[in-house]
């Protein structure tokens, strides 16, 4: 009877498969490998970065954000943010235009939505 508890509760838990860095209870989303997340705080939503020596909060008011095979965009308090998930980089401008045309399409898509 146990183990058929066990065995239930394994499955209902997030995938972590080909992530380097750990799923929490509070984690909304993980970008790439998992070294960027943003998470949910009792007033707002958090872009973390992780690293060896702890972490990294990059944003503390995420207001939108979407993730594609290879990207990662953020709306927040710091302005606008874009994860390069393969180098595991970003970049912040307050200014749209210091971004590719593309880029800036789906930044404004993005401001077009609700608050997530």
């Amino acid at each position: 009877m146990c183990l058929l508890c066990i065995v239930s509760l394994m499955g209902c838990g997030f995938t972590t498969e080909g992530k380097k860095y750990p799923y929490g209870k509070d984690t909304v989303v993980q970008f790439g490998d998992g070294f960027y997340d943003i998470g949910r705080t009792a007033t707002s939503r958090v872009l973390f970065q992780h690293s060896q020596v702890g972490g990294l909060v990059i944003d503390k008011n995420v207001t939108a954000y979407k993730e594609t095979q290879e990207k990662g965009y953020v709306l927040g308090s710091e302005g606008y943010i874009l994860i390069d998930t393969k180098t595991n980089t970003h970049m912040i401008h307050k200014d749209l235009s210091e971004f590719d045309p593309a880029d800036q399409d789906v930044f404004r898509v993005l401001e077009k939505q609700p608050t997530k």
